[in-house]
């Protein structure tokens, strides 16, 4: 009898284990499946997990998201990640992705880092995939992102924000693409993958720019080779999904807004964003405790509530950060 109601039990518990799993393969097949794409090293997994945290927190029900994380080779701190997957264990996918010695032989600097040019590799690295969000990961998630994802790009090659810092770069770019008529910011794109696969010898065109960054006065690196390469073929996406923090001036704010957007469309993504990007020196966790600036309370308030799940020693206040482009924009 013992036997037997343990058989009987082991049934019921493997019918329930079965019926769980059909439940939640089946209500996530129903969600809007979005692939988000991070690029970091060891010094900026926490600004990354920050983010990733704030996207998961900020989601609607009926979003799934997959997370892809592209690391150097030698990583040493994929367990954070691993903590992160645990917390949200069928709730999110995330892939961690070893780049080994990708664009090992390419131009760096104190400020910069191998892994800002990985992104230029995304469309070969998710092989099925047609399109994807890339992040930074000094950016927080305010809301949902189906509304950004579900941007039809047609034949662009991928959509962004155009650069606060640099209105005109665009032209110096046009001796080597004379189709260039946009700068946007790399730290937040909707990449069209399926277009990239298509154009004829891109990959080729994008090694020989990387091999030759100085040479060419890059001065923004992997951010001049993606605008070169898609240039002609940009979407200029609605500021609120990279809503930057730097330029609080009112006359530089009222530029960029003429420049770009309508003064409706610049207020509303100013003031309701849904992606945040911190440019310039002072990030959320290099700030002094008590600075007013909008969003950085946001942010750490964020970073105090997951802190105890992720056991950060502290905020690194440091003066570098591996954000690729943003500290030189003092």
């Amino acid at each position: 009898m013992l036997c037997y109601n343990g058989e009987r039990m082991i049934q019921r518990i493997f019918l329930l284990l079965v019926i769980n799993f059909v439940f939640i393969t089946t209500n996530n097949a129903t969600k809007v499946h979005i692939p988000i794409v991070y690029a970091c090293d060891d010094k900026y997994v926490m600004p990354t997990i920050v983010s990733m945290e704030s996207a998961m927190r900020s989601k609607k029900d009926t979003s799934f998201y997959e997370f892809t994380i592209l690391v150097p080779g030698e990583f040493k701190c994929e367990e954070k990640f691993n903590i992160f997957r645990n917390k949200y264990k069928g709730k999110c996918i995330v892939n961690i992705v070893d780049m080994q010695d990708a664009y090992s032989g390419c131009y760096v600097s104190h400020w910069w880092t191998i892994s800002m040019y990985y992104r230029l590799d995304i469309p070969w690295i998710l092989k099925g995939k047609d399109k994807v969000i890339y992040l930074d990961g000094d950016t927080l998630v305010c809301s949902d992102l189906q509304e950004m994802w579900n941007i039809g790009l047609d034949n662009n090659l991928c959509g962004g924000v155009p650069d606060p810092g640099e209105y005109d770069r665009y032209k110096y770019l046009t001796r080597f693409n004379p189709n260039c008529v946009i700068y946007i910011n790399s730290g937040v794109l909707l990449i069209n993958c399926k277009a990239w696969r298509k154009v004829s010898g891109i990959r080729d065109m994008i090694k020989v720019y990387c091999q030759n960054i100085e040479k060419n006065d890059f001065k923004y690196l992997d951010q001049d080779v993606l605008n070169v390469i898609c240039g002609g073929r940009i979407m200029k996406l609605p500021f609120k999904f990279m809503r930057f923090t730097g330029i609080e001036n009112e006359n530089k704010s009222c530029e960029y807004a003429s420049k770009f957007y309508t003064n409706d469309e610049f207020l509303k993504g100013r003031d309701n964003p849904v992606i945040v990007h911190y440019l310039g020196r002072e990030k959320p966790w290099r700030i002094k405790e008590g600075v007013p600036k909008k969003f950085y309370d946001k942010w750490r308030k964020l970073f105090n509530t997951i802190n105890v799940s992720y056991k950060f020693k502290e905020l690194e206040f440091k003066s570098r950060c591996c954000c690729n482009r943003c500290c030189s924009r003092a």
